[in-house]
């Protein structure tokens, strides 16, 4: 694979874990934003907190093989 075909990928994982991470928000959404976030931040179920993990995790790493490609270009 070149460079040019992570792009693309990288940007696909960005926004398919963004979406995640919206999802969760509003699957905890109870009239607030706000309410919702502390639900999940200061007390978060087990899966809860897997997920938000993982979607950051995956967040963090398309932006990282993004940065690399532009700079290696």
């Amino acid at each position: 694979m070149s460079h040019q075909d992570w792009v693309p990928l990288a940007k696909t994982i960005i926004f398919a874990a963004a979406m995640g991470l919206a999802t969760l928000y509003l699957l905890e959404y109870k009239g607030s934003l706000k309410k919702a976030h502390a639900t999940i931040w200061k007390k978060p179920k087990r899966w809860q907190f897997v997920m938000l993990c993982a979607l950051w995790g995956f967040i963090i790493a398309g932006v990282v093989v993004l940065v690399c490609i532009h700079n290696s270009n």
